[in-house]
């Protein structure tokens, strides 16, 4: 018996966990317990005191160790017992787990065994904020807009627009005040980082600097919003919550690429750059479809938001599942998901309800053409391209051909074989050593095919098939005088005839079948001569349509009649391929793809979602499994944001998803995208769980403020960049990035916003300005991604490279990039030794250092000015003078103290110039904005 005696210390809840890791619970592992273990280790009954539908209870320590050991599925007790060791417990008794259930077992502890809490281990207590109505009343998140005008504050010299009112009064009360204004040069760099990922030139900054009009700010604000680097830089923050990426994860043998992803990526970033209204852009994002598309067809791109995803080995289900997921915490912070095996255990979110949208989705699906956009032109790449696809489906339609053409081949010749399997079927435990198959067993599909024909046209099949049908089934002793009775039967005349078919009768005297499977082989034998007399017919009389001799005519109708069990569409006999035709159509179905993705002058297509033509009703998956399907549910909205909703009626329902989304729960949308848009520019948004506003969420710090956002983005049209305007015209965004003592201590989280977070630079900010700073940003945009972003010889914008989901670079994970398997409401922040190597030791790094160090044309004894420079280009400043003295001492005498003309080798390598623009690219002022 397992007895749990103690809690570990290590039990905390998972509330800041990575969401593809939680995500990853609810699909794979919940679903796993709940059907498997719960009903002897759950709320209801602990056998032998082991509980396993808890953070804490799982984690328990029992006598042989504890039950589940974070990080270490080898130590954890219920890794060992589900492992069916012969020398210890075996669990679940009634038979051991898939193997694929036992590896995600084991990657969910090795990786943390991350769980959100349960309701036992402190869930909110009071109110049942799961009853749709209450948590409308109750939650936050789920209220209409507060429409109170914004609080007085005491200083009023500092506000400069609303929202300082409502920083500034949370900040009065707790003694505090905002920071004195950055000085000018910071809030330029600030600011350019924000809205373009890059930095702003010295000229910029200059310019900036000496216009001391009152409007300098709205002016570098607006050209800053009205550039296409606006769009790079905020549609990638979009692309993390859409879990962009340009691969579909492990499919098999597959092509692993998506042709065409990026059309949604450029989609995005275009979105933003027009300040595309943001009720507009969700609902083109699900529907554009169902709406106008726009010139050439453009807003079909937009649909990539919901077939971009990771591909889960093209499991249907895990499939809707991320679009639900993405759809629902992406527009509204809401984790529906958790609600695919039973009721969300914490927010009014029914099965019912899910399973509901389920249905939206299955009723949707992704045609194997695609459409295209744009226009292709009449370049020579683009005819090059037609040529060689069409060579290339050429190829895939005649191996397609040839594989239909042996399917009905082996549909005739093989027709022995057949129903020797038929005969298998009927009875398991009959003794099958008499049946006899030459290579590989007949597809099931064929063998299918052959069993319903002769079930339905048992009348017509008489004379052909009376004797199969008389002997079918009858025990071995009785088979050969039943067969002597149908012979007699059909040489006699009268009322005591019972005609077969004269060629088979023939066989029938000639070779006297034994038992059931030699006439299942006479059968064979019959119809192979058959089709041998007609093939050879054919070549002598090629316009023949019949054998001239009726006995003959009557067997091949069965073969090549309109009526014949072989006569099949190409789309039938598919299912009937064996693996090695398969096989090779997907090699050569993955030439057509690799020529779509690779060839430059392949016209660019929409991944759209398209409704079904017929759309039928959806059920409950009990316990998410779709072999046990429970009630049927309607496709609609969920009660807690729309309590008088009717059922979706339109199709799919995806285009009234989406207008609901923006309507009826306006008032959560907008307050989930003003949070996400206040994230990017203070690091941590008012709500700080992003795309959790339910009842585990963090409330937010200024809830008053918030709604005031949300209201003014409603009211501004959903404008976007109106809402920049509105946050960065405002004192709270000017203030200096250092805190005072006092802050320090009432508010150290700064949760009150005291002064300005200072931010790390994101991946794609820090190699672009690499890039940008050395004059070698390449800024075409659109288009395919390239390769590798630490390619020396690759210049375009980050936001423009390959993401791989199958293999994320290195270079991505050591810089937080976004897991793009899972909706990310944030990137994490970390501080890894791969950081600074990266600096110190990447050859794009050093190729970038010496492009920049080779950029700045000044004479090379003029160590002043070519420091300065230096300068200027980096950190968009002059050096002060200790700067410049120091620096100019470096590069003069080489970092070893000889001359520079010695340090300055072809075999050193970098030279002191060099080290100089790196050592500047590494500096804290170049990584960190203030």
């Amino acid at each position: 018996m397992l007895v749990a005696h103690s809690i570990p210390a290590f039990v905390q809840a998972d509330d800041a966990a990575d969401p593809a890791q939680v995500a990853f619970f609810e699909n794979r592992v919940r679903p796993l317990l709940v059907e498997h273990c719960l009903d002897c280790h759950g709320p209801k009954k602990q056998e032998g005191d082991v509980r396993l539908d808890s953070i804490v209870s799982s984690r328990a320590k029992i006598s042989s160790g504890h039950v589940i050991l974070p990080g270490k599925s080898a130590e954890s007790r219920l890794f060992k017992v589900i492992e069916y060791r012969d020398d210890d417990i075996q669990m679940p008794p009634k038979g051991k787990l898939s193997e694929v259930a036992i590896a995600d077992l084991k990657r969910w502890i090795d990786a943390g065994a991350v769980w959100p809490k349960s309701e036992q281990d402190g869930a909110p207590s009071g109110d049942n904020l799961r009853d749709p109505q209450v948590a409308r009343e109750k939650h936050w998140a789920f209220q209409p807009l507060n429409e109170s005008p914004p609080p007085s504050v005491k200083n009023r010299s500092k506000v400069k627009t609303p929202v300082d009112q409502y920083i500034l009064h949370k900040l009065e009360r707790a003694g505090l005040d905002l920071s004195s204004a950055a000085d000018k040069a910071k809030w330029i760099r600030r600011v350019t980082f924000d809205l373009h990922g890059l930095p702003p030139t010295f000229a910029e900054v200059q310019a900036f600097m000496a216009d001391r009009s009152p409007s300098a700010e709205e002016t570098v604000i607006n050209r800053l919003l009205d550039s296409p680097r606006y769009g790079e830089r905020w549609g990638r923050h979009w692309l993390d919550v859409a879990r962009y990426a340009d691969t579909k994860g492990y499919v098999f043998t597959d092509e692993h690429r998506y042709p065409y992803a990026y059309t949604y990526r450029d989609w995005v970033i275009q979105a933003f750059n027009s300040d595309m209204p943001y009720n507009e852009f969700v609902k083109y994002q699900l529907a554009a479809d169902q709406v106008d598309a726009g010139p050439d067809k453009m807003h079909l791109a937009a649909l990539g938001f919901l077939t971009t995803g990771r591909r889960y080995l093209n499991n249907t289900h895990d499939i809707i599942d991320d679009r639900i997921d993405v759809t629902m915490r992406g527009f509204l912070g809401m984790t529906v998901q958790c609600a695919r095996c039973h009721d969300h255990k914490f927010d009014p979110v029914s099965i019912d309800e899910y399973y509901g949208f389920y249905g939206i989705f299955q009723a949707s699906y992704e045609p194997e053409e695609l459409p295209e956009i744009g226009k292709p032109g009449d370049s020579q790449v683009y005819k090059e391209f037609l040529e060689e696809l069409a060579k290339r489906e050429k190829v895939v339609d005649e191996a397609e051909q040839r594989y239909f053409e042996k399917v009905q081949h082996s549909m005739r010749h093989r027709v022995g074989e057949i129903l020797q399997l038929l005969i298998k079927q009927s009875s398991p435990a009959r003794d099958d050593a008499q049946m006899k198959i030459e290579g590989e067993e007949p597809q099931p599909r064929m063998v299918n095919q052959w069993r319903d024909w002769l079930n339905n046209h048992r009348d017509r099949n008489q004379l052909v098939f009376g004797v199969w049908y008389d002997t079918f089934g009858l025990k071995a002793g009785e088979f050969s005088s039943r067969l002597d009775e149908l012979i007699t039967k059909a040489k006699a005349s009268g009322e005591e005839s019972k005609p077969v078919h004269p060629l088979l009768l023939k066989k029938l005297e000639e070779k006297k079948p034994a038992n059931l499977y030699d006439l299942a082989r006479l059968y064979g034998e019959l119809f192979r001569e058959i089709d041998g007399a007609w093939q050879e017919n054919l070549k002598q009389n090629p316009d023949s349509k019949a054998f001239v001799d009726g006995s003959q005519e009557q067997l091949r109708v069965v073969l090549y009649g309109d009526a014949s069990p072989t006569k099949w569409t190409i789309n039938e006999a598919r299912q009937a391929f064996d693996r090695a035709m398969n096989d090779d159509l997907r090699a050569k179905r993955r030439k057509v793809e690799e020529l779509k993705v690779t060839s430059p002058g392949a016209p660019p297509r929409a991944m759209v979602l398209l409704d079904r033509e017929k759309i039928g009703g959806q059920r409950v998956f009990q316990r998410g499994n779709p072999g046990r399907q429970g009630n049927e549910v309607q496709r609609q909205f969920l009660k807690v944001l729309n309590p008088a909703g009717a059922p979706f009626t339109k199709g799919s329902g995806r285009l009234e998803l989406a207008e609901a989304i923006t309507g009826s729960a306006q008032h959560l949308a907008a307050r989930v995208m003003v949070n996400r848009v206040w994230q990017q520019h203070f690091g941590n948004g008012l709500v700080r769980t992003a795309s959790d506003f339910g009842i585990r969420g963090e409330p937010p710090s200024h809830p008053e403020l918030l709604d005031y956002l949300a209201r003014e983005f409603i009211r501004s049209g959903w404008s976007v960049k109106k809402l920049h305007r509105l946050i960065l015209k405002s004192a709270v965004y000017r203030q200096a990035s250092t805190p005072s003592e006092k802050s320090l201590t009432v508010d150290p989280e700064n949760r009150l916003l005291s002064y300005m977070p200072r931010q790390r630079l994101s991946l794609e900010a820090m190699r672009d300005s690499m890039l940008f700073v050395s004059q070698t940003l390449d800024e075409s945009r659109g288009g395919r991604p390239f390769g590798s972003l630490t390619d020396p010889k690759e210049h375009r914008r980050t936001v423009y490279a390959l993401i791989n989901r199958n293999d994320l670079p290195g270079t991505f994970r050591a810089f937080d990039f976004a897991d793009p398997d899972a909706s990310a409401p944030a990137r994490p922040q970390t501080t890894v030794p791969q950081q600074a190597l990266f600096f110190l030791n990447s050859e794009f790094v050093a190729d970038q250092t010496r492009l920049l160090a080779a950029s700045i044309k000044v004479p090379a004894n003029d160590g002043d000015k070519a420091v300065t420079e230096l300068y200027k280009r980096v950190l968009s400043r002059v050096p002060t003078p200790e700067e410049k003295k120091l620096a100019v001492e470096f590069v003069m005498t080489g970092s070893t103290g000889k001359p520079a003309e010695n340090a300055e080798k072809k075999d050193q390598h970098l030279t002191p110039w060099q080290q100089l623009a790196q050592v500047l690219l590494m500096t804290n002022e170049y990584v960190f904005v203030d």
